[in-house]
Formats: C-alpha cells, sequence, structure tokens
C-alpha cells in the first residue's frame, strides 16, 4: 500500500504533466505561460513533498505561488480589453480531469493536515491544499470561459479568482 506521501508525490507528478502537455499544445500565450506556472507550481510542491518523505521531518519551506496572482491579471485584462480567450471546446474535458485531480489533492493536503504531528506539518499541508484550491479555480473559470466565450466578458462576477 503507498504512503500518503507517494500518493501526493505521484498526484505532483501528474500535475506536472498535464500542465506542461497543456503549455505546450494551446496557441494562446498568456495561457501557456499560466499552464507554465502551474507545472513549476506542481513541481516546487513535489520537491518539498518528496524532501518531508525523505526526511521524515517538517521543513519551514516556501510554497507560495503565483499562478492564481498570473491568472488574476490575465482574466482581469481580457476582461478589460473585451478580448476573449480563443481555446478549442475539446479541452473542457481535459480541464475537468485536471479539476479532478486539483480536488483529490485537495483534499489529501487536507487530511495530511488533520493528520500532522506538529504545527508546522500541518501548516505547509494546509499551504499546500489552499494552492491546490487556486489551482481548481483558475481550472473552472477557464472552462467557463470556453463555456460561453462570447458572454463572460459582460459577467462582472466571472474572474473570482480569491484573493490569497
Amino acid at each position: 500500500m503507498k504512503s500518503a506521501f507517494d500518493l501526493a508525490l505521484e498526484l505532483e507528478v501528474d500535475g506536472k504533466e498535464y500542465y506542461l502537455q497543456q503549455a505546450e499544445a494551446i496557441d494562446d500565450l498568456q495561457l501557456k505561460q499560466l499552464f507554465t506556472m502551474l507545472a513549476e507550481d506542481e513541481e516546487k510542491h513535489y520537491q518539498i513533498i518528496k524532501s518531508m518523505r525523505d526526511r521524515g521531518e517538517y521543513q519551514d519551506l516556501d510554497v507560495d505561488s503565483e499562478a492564481v496572482a498570473a491568472a488574476r491579471k490575465i482574466f482581469a485584462s481580457r476582461v478589460k480589453s473585451g478580448e476573449i480567450f480563443r481555446v478549442e471546446t475539446n479541452y473542457l474535458e481535459a480541464y475537468q480531469h485536471a479539476v479532478n485531480l486539483e480536488k483529490e489533492s485537495f483534499q489529501l493536503y487536507s487530511t495530511l493536515a488533520e493528520e500532522a504531528t506538529s504545527d508546522g506539518e500541518r501548516q505547509l499541508f494546509l499551504k499546500l491544499a489552499k494552492e491546490e484550491d487556486g489551482h481548481r479555480i483558475i481550472l473552472e473559470n477557464l472552462m467557463e470561459v470556453i463555456g460561453r466565450p462570447e458572454t463572460w466578458v459582460e459577467s462582472a462576477e466571472f474572474y473570482h479568482l480569491e484573493e490569497y
């Protein structure tokens, strides 16, 4: 049976590979940048978790993501300019798969936070859970754009990326 750390590492590898594939496949330069940043986040998470697993102890490591802030800027600039994203609707299924992976990661990190043996570990897993939830929100926003590309700029609630 796999340990929680091993499962977390697998999820991070899967997430990174997925985001790199999306960055390669998409033509929109801003979305390409966003997917690259998400892949970098997953790599950072992988290194943090691997370090904890290998050393058997918590280390205070920086897990702050720039992807949510970048997504907020991208979506805000598109709203301001009225420019829509040109993304194929066949990406929706792949994005939904990624949303499910992010939800799974969020749940795993939330559980690990509950089971943590120190406050430092608990705080780290809560930060990781929050980042994965931020990734989910980015993807759900993107799916909304794809689902209604001509009307999303009219909706003030569209880019509901929470402040972190």
